[in-house]
């Protein structure tokens, strides 16, 4: 979650509201939890990644 907080903030890409998240599943597998999980942050402007376009 921080480097999502950080690539914002080195992007100047600010924030139009609060980080929402779901976590879908969490199974166990070698003994290792992994989680299934969608991180949602609004944000005021359109942003490139990757050179696609997103608003």
């Amino acid at each position: 979650m921080f480097n999502l907080e950080l690539y914002l903030k080195e992007n100047n890409i600010g924030k139009n509201g609060s980080v929402v998240t779901t976590t879908f599943s969490v199974v166990q597998i070698n003994n290792e939890q992994i989680v299934d999980m969608e991180i949602l942050i609004p944000i005021k402007q359109s942003a490139k990644i990757d050179n696609k376009c997103y608003i």
